[in-house]
């Protein structure tokens, strides 16, 4: 069902110098016969602010009705809507899924955006409702800032770090020009769950969908990753997931796994000296629950291995290794470039850019052998920071390529793929 490797960047490196490697540790896994998806339990927590009148709303009403008629009668769903007052609207079952349809028609936006009361009741909904053999997610859907409640970043952050240990993961939906995509990738980045940028109405229900989709292909929950270091051995970055590190060692919580999906993790060592021969860097240990054996723990290890060399091999990186490590250093220049972009800095924004986008454009001329899924990702991220490097150039960038920009970031890092929550074209 999962197979789990580590490779490192290169088969040798110099003896006797300090050097970095980089290690991609990948989990496969695949779809068993009979895959059925977990009861859910899920919170739906719903923006009604003055802000979200009109069409705003009717297009989250009609993108939560979409999703209600596809729940299962084992599954369970609180819905909270807030403003300046949060309501835990209906809290039932999804046999009984018209009450809740109902109960979305009868919404009504006014007010201010009590964003944490609203979080904080959606999370003590479904923490309420935990059971073994399901899966707990909260929705957090908003439109603007929030400015009623909890509105310090780390504080909320925190939140969703303490929901993860419960084993309730959050995902953001924010909706048009004028939500805090800062505060809202935080979150999600924290909480261990997904940040979709809502542009337009008509796209409302693709995102919403898009969630229930993902959570309907689970196999295993509750995926985290050990590493721990060797003597001589420094960890010095790693694929950004929920968790702890520090030089030695690491737990990153990792999330749930998907059928027919790989899970990456990217580390980077640096090594002091030594003399030619093989040497271990570090060990990684795997656990999650197995959904379909009644939410087993499964377990399992790897180490890290390299060899030092007088005269190390000259061959070219691990093409794998390597598309990861771009990957990751493009998403980080993005991200570099929107702070610069905050500061007013648009020409060492675009600098930030141009230089990431010289990596990524040599390497796809370069001789190392991309397969064409890898190449296809590579090409895809280098049209992406042309764009935005075009937008700096042009005088173009607005807070919605903002948005656009973290939003490709995050799920970049994250490995969910392309952010796009438009709607398929027909």
């Amino acid at each position: 069902m999962f197979e789990f490797t580590v490779r490192v960047d290169r088969s040798s490196v110099p003896s006797l110098e300090p050097t970095r490697v980089h290690a991609l540790v990948e989990v496969r896994t695949s779809a068993p016969s009979d895959l059925q998806r977990l009861p859910l339990h899920l919170g739906l927590v719903i923006d009604v602010s003055g802000s979200m009148q009109g069409e705003k709303l009717r297009a989250t009403q009609e993108a939560l009705r979409n999703l209600l008629r596809r729940l299962h009668p084992e599954d369970r769903v609180a819905l909270v809507a807030y403003s300046d007052v949060v309501q835990v609207v209906e809290r039932t079952g999804g046999s009984e899924k018209q009450r809740l349809i109902d109960q979305v028609a009868r919404l009504r936006a006014g007010g201010n955006t009590n964003l944490s009361g609203g979080w904080l009741e959606g999370l003590a909904q479904v923490e309420r409702e935990r059971s073994a053999k399901g899966l707990h997610r909260v929705l957090l859907l908003t439109d603007g800032r929030a400015n009623l409640g909890v509105t310090d970043p780390e504080h909320l952050a925190a939140i969703g770090r303490r929901g993860l240990e419960q084993g309730v993961r959050t995902t953001t939906l924010g909706f048009g020009a004028d939500y805090d995509e800062d505060l809202l990738t935080r979150i999600a980045d924290e909480s261990g769950g997904n940040a979709y940028y809502i542009e337009t109405p008509d796209h409302a229900a693709n995102a919403f969908l898009q969630e229930l989709g993902e959570l309907g292909n689970v196999v295993g929950q509750n995926l985290e990753l050990i590493v721990g270091c060797e003597p001589g051995v420094r960890l010095v970055d790693a694929t950004s997931f929920p968790g702890r590190r520090d030089a030695h060692e690491a737990l990153f919580r990792v999330g749930d796994l998907y059928a027919n999906d790989v899970t990456s993790l990217l580390l980077s060592f640096d090594l002091e000296p030594r003399a030619p021969g093989e040497r271990t860097l570090a060990s990684v240990a795997l656990r999650y629950r197995d959904v379909h054996a009644a939410g087993a723990e499964r377990r399992d290890a790897r180490r890290v291995q390299i060899v030092h060399a007088a005269d190390p091999d000259p061959v070219a990186q691990d093409p794998a290794v390597l598309r990861e490590l771009l990957l990751h250093r493009a998403a980080r220049a993005k991200e570099a470039a929107v702070r610069l972009a905050d500061q007013g800095q648009l020409a060492a924004a675009q600098g930030a850019l141009a230089e990431e986008l010289g990596t990524l454009r040599e390497a796809l001329t370069s001789d190392t052998q991309f397969g064409r899924a890898d190449r296809a990702l590579l090409e895809q991220e280098l049209s992406q920071s042309r764009s935005l490097r075009d937008e700096f150039d042009e005088g173009s960038y607005s807070s919605l390529t903002r948005k656009q920009a973290l939003m490709q970031s995050l799920l970049s890092r994250k490995k969910r793929g392309a952010y796009d929550a438009r709607p398929p074209s027909s």
